[in-house]
């Protein structure tokens, strides 16, 4: 369920970066592309430990929350500066 949700944050994200100047969308591209990256980080530490929760997998789902919170802030703000 909160993969769900996180993905459908990612996905507002990225079509909000859609409408931005170019500057503002290369920040926000790296953003989203590190938040790909611990999406695939946390399906890895899944597999390798055979689909049970460890501390690194909840370490990674933290860092993912606040990562797209980040970029969440991010792109409002250079929303509301064009």
């Amino acid at each position: 369920m909160l993969e769900n949700s996180l993905q459908d944050r990612i996905n507002a994200i990225e079509k909000i970066n859609r409408m931005l100047p170019f500057q503002y969308r290369r920040d926000l591209n790296k953003m989203i592309n590190h938040c790909r990256s611990l999406q695939t980080a946390m399906s890895k530490e899944l597999v390798k430990c055979r689909r049970h929760i460890t501390e690194r997998y909840l370490e990674l789902e933290k860092e993912l929350e606040v990562q797209v919170e980040t970029a969440e802030q991010y792109a409002v703000l250079a929303r509301l500066m064009l």
